[in-house]
């Protein structure tokens, strides 16, 4: 079926690499998101809103991450979260935005969050739960804040890389693995489902913290050259259609 495809548009080299692995080279393309390309807008009136420390940590967690991580137990996900959420904001000592990026009926990152945040104890006041109110490019702006983001959902990583944010990805799908391998070569800013503890979670921002200098002067480098690659797709749609 998809040898017949006439054209594939694949954003990311893991994706690639699958498919030339069953087979299917001829008809596919290489490209990046076109999210990283959309330009971020200040909300009006954010200052007095919802104001923004330039240390703060962004933290995008979502529901769907229960099926990866606790095998569907979306109670237990909760659970984990909330530990999540506090550890990052007691170990750092830094203000914890917590982004919502998809708030659809079956699968709303705010509802999620907030219910995360109603189990932690004694409720750290550095713990600000973003409301579900902003667009694409404004959540992109807020985003853009952060001194470092952790987040589940693509288009929240991506939203902070091509930002130039320090970005550790909750790797479920392959879709971040091979924007990783794409920016960084490696995948050592990203944690798969088992690794998502308290603990781990809280380390791994830490040591990209320490890092956040070196991260900032990569992602410099490298995202204009995936913006290049994004464009790319305009080229090669014009050609298959003449």
């Amino acid at each position: 079926h998809l040898q017949k495809i006439t054209g594939i548009f694949a954003r990311e080299s893991a994706t690639v690499g699958y498919l030339k692995r069953i087979g299917v080279i001829e008809n596919i393309y290489p490209v990046a998101d076109p999210a990283f390309l959309m330009d971020p807008v200040k909300p009006v009136g954010i200052e007095d809103d919802l104001p923004i420390e330039e240390d703060s940590i962004g933290l995008n967690l979502s529901p769907l991450m229960a099926k990866y991580v606790t095998g569907g137990d979306l109670e237990e996900w909760i659970r984990i979260a909330a530990q999540i959420i506090s550890q990052v904001a007691e170990t750092t000592g830094r203000p914890v935005f917590l982004i919502p990026h998809v708030t659809s009926p079956h699968s709303d990152d705010h509802a999620f969050m907030q219910k995360a945040v109603s189990q932690i104890k004694g409720q750290n006041r550095n713990i600000t739960l973003i409301p579900p109110k902003y667009s694409a490019a404004e959540t992109k702006w807020i985003i853009s804040q952060m001194a470092l983001f952790a987040g589940a959902r693509t288009h929240s990583t991506i939203a902070a890389l091509s930002s130039g944010v320090p970005t550790l990805s909750f790797a479920y799908s392959i879709k971040a693995r091979g924007i990783n391998r794409d920016l960084f070569d490696h995948e050592s800013y990203l944690l798969s489902p088992e690794c998502l503890t308290p603990s781990t979670v809280t380390e791994r921002i830490q040591s990209m913290l320490d890092e956040s200098g070196k991260i900032r002067g990569e992602l410099d480098e490298k995202i204009p050259l995936i913006q290049e690659t994004a464009l790319r797709a305009g080229k090669y749609l014009k050609t298959l259609v003449e």
